[in-house]
């Protein structure tokens, strides 16, 4: 948390480095931290008869909290006005996968936040 205060006190950053966090930020953290428990709760076998699997997913978490790898940040994100139709039924999905699948649905949603950190650490070396 102390790099995300020191970093929220400096000048907005103009460049495209502006577009990442620093490492992953602690709300992301906290929701990859229950991956294990949206598994179990969705009867995913392997977690259920293993749990010792947890142990070293939460230490790779846990890696993150410090580490300097960028992730995406959202700060910067405009939507254009021709978006508004394709972000209605974004919505329209999250919501439905939440209501009618929650475990499932939030354990894909932090399997597709890991897969955008390599992503992420790609087009931010790509931008320097």
């Amino acid at each position: 948390l102390a790099r995300f205060n020191l970093a929220s006190d400096a000048e907005p950053d103009p460049s495209p480095k502006g577009d990442y966090f620093v490492g992953a930020p602690a709300p992301a953290l906290a929701f990859l931290s229950l991956l294990p428990i949206f598994l179990i709760q969705s009867d995913v076998a392997f977690v259920s008869a293993y749990p010792f699997i947890a142990l070293p997913y939460l230490l790779a978490v846990a890696g993150l909290a410090v580490s300097t790898l960028p992730t995406f940040s959202l700060k910067r994100v405009k939507f254009q006005l021709a978006w508004n139709r394709a972000l209605i039924i974004t919505a329209a999905v999250v919501v439905a996968g939440v209501l009618s699948f929650p475990w499932e649905f939030m354990a894909l949603m932090c399997v597709l936040y890991l897969c955008s950190i390599p992503v992420s650490y790609v087009r931010a070396q790509r931008s320097v």
